[in-house]
């Protein structure tokens, strides 16, 4: 589905909210709630704020039910609205620590093995203290290019600011992740090396 239909559908759908349909409201809920609430996780390392926060920009996108633009996307909206309130609540209460138990950026590993089990769960753990410790525009533009896999005008959408902004925080952002993940690739890769010889002496 292309934008200008997507556009369209969105249009039909928020005429059918502010009608009070019941199966509209259900159908934005369906289609939404889950990205919204990984965002808002994301962003303040808290699942069950994150839903508090969703849960709230559905009953605020059904309050401008009456007044929706023609040109409105839903998806955009609500991630919007998510990312105000998850920035309100960062300025507020200052960053968040996650425990490393549910890591932003999950590489679990592939093999069967315990040390590369061991090796993806150490990744994650360094994309997630990485990514908490980035601003907070760079972190909702990583997380929205990398988790949701919105195009770059999408998440200046959801920003509000240009897509030239954006490709400057996903660089900046990418960057950071790329130097925080380095030295424990270069660990593996040592270790790697060190195992290939004592199995071929």
């Amino acid at each position: 589905m292309d934008r200008a239909q997507s556009i369209r559908r969105d249009a039909h759908l928020m005429a059918r909210l502010a009608a009070g349909e019941a199966d509209a409201a259900r159908e934005i809920v369906h289609s939404y709630m889950q990205p919204i609430v990984r965002f808002g996780a994301h962003m303040l390392k808290d699942a069950a704020e994150a839903e508090d926060i969703a849960n709230e920009a559905i009953m605020r996108l059904w309050r401008a039910a009456d007044t929706w633009r023609p040109d409105g996307v839903i998806s955009g909206w609500l991630r919007r609205s998510v990312y105000t309130q998850c920035i309100d609540r960062i300025r507020k209460t200052g960053r968040m620590v996650d425990d490393g138990g549910d890591a932003a950026f999950n590489m679990a590993a592939s093999g069967p093995s315990p040390e590369s089990a061991a090796f993806g769960a150490e990744i994650g753990i360094a994309i997630d203290g990485a990514l908490e410790n980035l601003p907070e525009r760079q972190r909702a533009a990583v997380t929205l290019a990398t988790i949701d896999g919105l195009t770059g005008q999408e998440i200046a959408d959801v920003l509000e600011i240009s897509v030239e902004a954006v490709e400057s925080l996903l660089a900046r952002g990418r960057r950071t992740l790329r130097q925080a993940l380095q030295p424990i690739y270069q660990d593996a890769t040592s270790a790697d090396r060190h195992k290939t010889r004592r199995m071929a002496t």
